[in-house]
């Protein structure tokens, strides 16, 4: 998978200067995946290193479930939550 995460908070704090102070931003990026084991789709919404592997966790329908790399598929397209944050 690309790293969309980098990418984006690279571009965002490189982009032109607005004449005034860039305001913080709060982004999740979930990748739409194939659940091999449910075949369904759902969304990539973390990770995490257990026992020697990676563990992906996919909301699929308000559901959390975990599987590794080899039980998923990503399709590239990624659903973008963004939440400009106040500065105080």
């Amino acid at each position: 998978m690309i790293d969309h995460i980098n990418a984006l908070q690279a571009s965002w704090y490189l982009s032109p200067p607005w004449g005034q102070t860039i305001p913080s931003v709060e982004v999740n990026l979930l990748e739409r995946v194939y659940l091999r084991t449910n075949r369904t789709f759902g969304y990539c919404c973390g990770m995490q290193w257990k026992h020697d592997c990676w563990i992906y966790s996919i909301d699929c329908r308000n559901e959390i479930l975990h599987a590794t790399q080899n039980q998923i598929i990503g399709t590239g397209e990624l659903y973008q939550f963004t939440k400009i944050m106040k500065q105080m």
